[in-house]
């Protein structure tokens, strides 16, 4: 009777302890998975991004990857699509200033190009040229800015008068007009001298004096002068 006894207590002693093994190793089984489950969400909050209020995702602080040392990058556009490019410059044509768009435009008074070997504020000659060798005929050219375009002319010897005439220009005054007339020696008179003078001129509407006077000299062909003795 009394082994009988031992031997339920042994049996029961056994259960007590398989019991405990049991209840320990589901315990540590329980542990291990809670431990595996909190390294894992903490794995996943560690690798989850999450707003730190500044516009910018991280971990621990941390910066997105591509930011540096949490400087943010340098973009081309601005909130709103503008472009913080700075315009092309526009280059300027030379010449000391820029231009402005409102240039005042080239005035010809008829002179551009031309060489006037005499003038004055109502006559420019362009040709004969001063001391040019003339016979008894030659040709004036120039402009005149005198009243209803007309002018006269005399030419001399230093004696005698061996021509005169009147001249009507292209256009009067106030604008330049353009002229061209012929000098001829009166037949059968011959210069007496080398030299001949050449002037034209206004003729005053107050007094018919002359005005304006331009004159210039030529040389005469030596085969118009009388021979020498």
């Amino acid at each position: 009777m009394k082994e009988s006894k031992l031997s339920v207590a042994a049996i029961a002693a056994k259960a007590i302890l398989m019991t405990a093994i049991i209840l320990a190793a589901n315990g540590c089984a329980n542990s291990t998975q809670d431990g595996g489950n909190g390294g894992s969400n903490q794995a996943q909050g560690e690798g989850t991004a999450k707003p730190d209020g500044s516009g910018q995702n991280g971990v621990d602080g941390s910066t997105n990857a591509g930011e540096g040392d949490g400087n943010e990058p340098t973009t081309s556009e601005q909130p709103g699509g503008e472009s913080t490019e700075p315009e092309p410059e526009v280059d300027q044509p030379d010449g000391g200033s820029a231009p402005t768009g409102e240039g005042k435009p080239d005035t010809d008074d008829g002179t551009s190009g031309k060489a006037y070997v005499a003038e004055n504020e109502a006559f420019r000659i362009l040709s004969p040229e001063i001391d040019a060798q003339v016979g008894r005929t030659f040709t004036v050219k120039g402009q005149a800015r005198v009243f209803e375009a007309a002018f006269s002319y005399t030419f001399e010897d230093g004696h005698e008068v061996l021509a005169e005439g009147h001249v009507q220009a292209s256009q009067g005054a106030p604008e330049w007009g353009d002229f061209e007339f012929e000098v001829q020696v009166k037949e059968p008179i011959s210069p007496t001298s080398p030299t001949g003078t050449l002037t034209i001129y206004e003729v005053s509407a107050k007094d018919g004096s002359p005005v304006h006077q331009l004159t210039i000299t030529v040389q005469f062909d030596p085969a118009l002068l009388p021979a020498e003795e």
